[in-house]
Parts: C-alpha cells; sequence; structure tokens
C-alpha cells in the first residue's frame, strides 16, 4: 500500500511520529491550561462536588426514613384491621 503512494516505510514512520508529537504538545496545553484555573474555581467546583455527594446521602437517608414510616404504618393497619 506504501508503494502505491510513493512512500517509503521510514517516511511513513515520520509521518505517524510526528502526528503523535504534535497530539502530545496539544494534550500537555490542555493540561496546562485546566492546572491554571484560578483556585476560586477549583474551590467552586469541590464545593459543588461535596454538595452533589451531600444530596445523595440525604436521600439515601430519607428512603430509609420512608420505609421505616411505611412499616410502621402498614403495622398500625394490621393491627386494626
Amino acid at each position: 500500500v506504501l508503494s502505491k503512494y510513493g512512500l517509503s516505510f521510514e517516511d511513513y514512520v515520520m509521518t505517524v511520529v510526528g502526528s503523535g508529537s504534535e497530539a502530545g504538545r496539544t494534550l500537555n496545553k490542555l493540561s496546562q491550561i485546566r492546572r491554571s484555573r484560578p483556585l476560586t474555581q477549583q474551590e467552586a467546583l469541590k464545593q459543588k462536588k461535596l454538595l452533589e455527594e451531600q444530596g445523595r446521602i440525604r436521600d439515601t437517608v430519607m428512603r430509609i426514613e420512608n420505609i421505616r414510616r411505611g412499616i410502621m404504618l402498614w403495622l398500625l393497619m394490621k393491627m386494626v384491621a
């Protein structure tokens, strides 16, 4: 296939390596941009994650509480009936 397009194996390897190097440089720049986020934004993200986790914990506790109430009501109805 390479000879069909007039490329040697060495040229093909250099093209692939060059593309990989360029992609690596781009990823490095993106990583540096992400790390340079102002501290207030980082704190805001941490706060948002914390609130989401607390919301999940609260939902679980409320689900357990509702199950408990349902069982108590079921027992009460069973005693009355």
